[in-house]
């Protein structure tokens, strides 16, 4: 995050190196390091439903370096050039791998991962225990109470950010492409659910 890639001083970088045989079990394995070469693998993809909160769309993310990138948000989640960026505090339907890191990849700060693992799909919700009543065929049941008709369970956290407890609702979100049901209008409900229709 934000500082620069160290980078290796021997002759030997960016070319296949061998590991050393007592820490293979007794046999010489060539392994390549794949930041020595410069390759990186982006994290989230383009079509990934969180590409537009995890990579900043919308905002500066012009690069010629580490440096110039900065995680910033309420969970230090959104990557992009601009410092200081702040967000709501939802709960990410799928984390970000471990290994990940924001940077500069092809003039651009986008997250990266030295392993090439990318962000998974969000799971479909699963079945959340409720009062015992069986809600209506395709009902969402959130915080103990059935969601109107096209409301999503929407969790985020507090003012306290991810230290804090964590909150669900009933929500409509809307925001891009969004439309709010009549009578509603599309707020910014901060240290609360985000975008959603009220």
């Amino acid at each position: 995050e934000g500082g620069a890639e160290p980078r290796d001083n021997d002759a030997t970088a960016g070319a296949a190196r061998r590991e050393p045989a007592d820490a293979t079990g007794g046999e010489q394995v060539t392994r390549r390091d794949p930041t020595s070469t410069g390759a990186r693998q982006r994290v989230v993809s383009t079509d990934h439903p969180q590409h537009g909160r995890l990579e900043g769309e919308g905002l500066a993310n012009d690069c010629k370096r580490d440096a110039e990138c900065f995680a910033d948000g309420c969970a230090r989640e959104v990557c992009s050039a601009q410092h200081g960026v702040t967000t709501t505090c939802e709960v990410a339907p799928v984390a970000l791998p471990t290994d990940a890191s924001c940077g500069c990849v092809e003039g651009e700060c986008v997250w990266w991962s030295r392993s090439g693992t990318t962000l998974p799909l969000p799971k479909r919700d699963e079945p959340r225990p409720n009062n015992g009543e069986s809600p209506r065929n395709g009902a969402v049941v959130c915080d103990g109470q059935t969601c109107k008709p096209g409301q999503q369970c929407i969790q985020y956290y507090g003012i306290a950010g991810p230290s804090g407890p964590r909150f669900e609702s009933c929500e409509w979100p809307c925001g891009k492409g969004q439309a709010c049901p009549n009578g509603t209008a599309c707020v910014t409900v901060s240290d609360g659910p985000g975008r959603v229709c009220r």
